[in-house]
C-alpha cells in the first residue's frame, strides 16, 4: 500500500509542473530557513556566552579587589560582606576564597546546587595547577564546565589599578609577585544562559516557520498565476481536439504566459476563419458537383432530342419538295420547320451548358 502511495506521488510530482515548482521553492524556504535559524542561533550563543564571561571575570575582579583586607588577616567576618555582594547576582552558584598557600578561607554556595564532583574542562585540571598559574602573574581567567563557568583571580594586597575607575575598563593592571595574596573562584551557572538559548531557540522556530509559511503562500500564488492560465490554456486546446470547439483563452497577464494565449487566441481566429472558408468552399463544391451532373443529364437529353429532331426536320424538308407554294399544307411545313429550328437553337444552348460543344460567339 505504501509502494503504491509513493508511486502515486512520484507520478503527481512528474506530471504537475505547478507541484515541482512549488515543492523545489518550499524545500529551498526551508534551508534558507533553517540555515538563518541556525546561524542567528550560533551568533546569539556567542554574544551571551561573550556576556556572560565577561560579567563573570568583572565579578570575580570585583570580589578580589574587595576581599583583599579580610584575606591578609584571614577574617571570615570580612569576606562575608564581599562574597554577599557577589552573591546578589543570580546566577553565581559559588564563591570560594583561598590563602597564597591555597587553603580555603571560606566558601559560601547558593542553596541547592552543590559542589559539582566533575572537573571543569580548560585550561589546568586542579587548583595547585591553578593557584601556580596565577601565582606567575596570571591574568584572571575561567574554565567552562558541563553546567557552569569557574572564573579564577588573583588577589593582591594593594590596589592593582591606578584607580578606581580603571578597575571596570583596565584589562591588565599593574601586578608585582610578591603582592599577591590569595585566590577567588566565583562559579557561574549556565542555567539563565541556557534559559535564553532555548527562548531564542523557540523564537528563531517560530519566525522560520512564520517565514517558511509565508513564503510557501506567497510561491503557492505565484505558481497559480502562472499554472492556471496554462490550465486553461490546456482545457481549450483539449476542447479543441475532442469536440472541436476553440473558445478564447482569457489574457490576463503581459508577460510570456500572456503572449502565449494572446497567440492561442489568434490561432483560434484563424482556424475559425479558415473552418468558415472550408465551409464556404464545400458549399461552391457541391453546387458545382450538382451543376456538372444537371449538365451531363442534360447534356444527354440534348442528344437524344437532338436526334429526334434532326428525324423531324429530315422529313419536312423531304415534305417541301411534294407540296406546292402558297398552300396551306406549304405554310404549315413551314411553321412546323421553323419551330424545329428553335428547338435546334435550344438543344445547342442546352449543349452549351453542359460543355458538350464549343461556344460560338456572335457580335450583338
Amino acid at each position: 500500500m505504501s509502494k503504491i502511495i509513493d508511486l502515486d506521488i512520484v507520478k503527481t510530482l512528474r506530471q504537475n509542473f505547478g507541484i515541482k515548482v512549488f515543492a523545489a521553492f518550499t524545500v529551498f524556504l526551508f534551508f534558507i530557513s533553517f540555515s538563518f535559524t541556525t546561524f542567528l542561533i550560533y551568533q546569539l550563543r556567542e554574544s551571551l556566552t561573550d556576556t556572560l564571561t565577561r560579567n563573570g571575570e568583572l565579578l570575580a575582579r570585583v570580589l578580589a579587589h574587595n576581599s583583599r583586607i579580610g584575606v591578609f588577616a584571614e577574617n571570615d567576618e570580612m569576606l562575608r560582606d564581599p562574597i554577599e555582594a557577589v552573591f546578589h547576582q543570580q546566577e553565581v552558584l559559588e564563591v570560594s576564597i583561598f590563602n597564597l598557600s591555597g587553603d580555603l578561607l571560606i566558601r559560601q554556595e547558593r542553596p541547592g546546587t552543590g559542589t559539582s564532583e566533575e572537573p571543569a574542562k580548560g585550561d589546568g585540571g586542579s587548583n595547585n595547577e591553578i593557584f601556580e598559574k596565577l601565582k606567575g602573574h596570571g591574568p584572571p581567567f575561567y574554565i567552562e564546565g558541563k553546567g557552569e563557568f569557574e572564573f579564577w583571580s588573583p588577589i593582591v594586597s594593594g590596589s592593582s589599578y591606578l584607580m578606581e575607575e580603571a578597575l571596570f575598563f583596565e584589562e591588565r593592571p599593574l601586578q608585582r609577585k610578591d603582592r599577591i595574596i590569595g585566590f577567588v573562584k566565583v562559579k557561574v551557572g549556565k542555567a539563565a544562559l541556557s534559559r535564553e538559548l532555548k527562548g531564542l531557540l523557540l523564537k528563531s522556530i517560530l519566525v522560520g516557520v512564520v517565514l517558511l509559511m509565508t513564503g510557501s503562500g506567497v510561491v503557492y500564488v505565484l505558481v497559480k498565476g502562472i499554472t492556471g492560465p496554462l490550465d486553461r490554456l490546456t482545457e481549450g486546446v483539449k476542447a479543441f481536439g475532442l469536440k472541436g470547439v476553440i473558445e478564447k483563452v482569457p489574457v490576463e497577464t503581459v508577460d510570456e504566459i500572456g503572449r502565449l494565449a494572446a497567440a492561442f487566441n489568434n490561432l483560434s481566429e484563424s482556424l475559425k476563419t479558415r473552418e468558415t472558408e472550408k465551409e464556404q468552399l464545400e458549399t461552391q463544391l457541391r453546387h458545382a458537383q450538382k451543376m456538372e451532373a444537371i449538365g451531363t443529364l442534360a447534356g444527354g437529353i440534348a442528344h437524344d432530342f437532338n436526334n429526334i429532331l434532326g428525324v423531324i426536320m429530315g422529313y419536312t424538308e423531304l415534305a417541301f419538295l411534294d407540296v406546292p407554294k402558297g398552300t396551306l399544307v406549304r405554310r404549315r411545313l413551314e411553321e412546323v420547320m421553323k419551330a424545329s429550328n428553335r428547338a435546334k437553337d435550344l438543344v445547342m444552348q442546352i449543349l452549351t451548358f453542359s460543355r458538350h460543344s464549343e461556344k460560338e460567339l456572335k457580335p450583338l
